[in-house]
């Protein structure tokens, strides 16, 4: 399978077997290369690198832990 980048390629990968199911997922993104994906059904997003998820339901402001 191939997941375009954007909306168009969202995804999600569901086993509905009785059985432990093992994926694999690989990207050609390069590595370094600054990736953003939007995970609106818990209000999360995740950034790549460093590869931290927060959650968009607690906004802090611009200046917030700044000098």
């Amino acid at each position: 399978m191939a997941f375009p980048a954007g909306p168009a390629g969202a995804h999600k990968v569901t086993n509905r077997a009785g059985e432990i199911a093992r994926i694999l997922i690989l990207s050609n993104i390069p590595r370094g290369e600054i990736s953003i994906c939007v995970h609106p059904d818990s209000d999360k997003v995740g950034i790549w690198p460093p590869g931290t998820m927060v959650r968009l339901g607690d906004p802090v402001s611009y200046w917030d832990g700044e000098v």
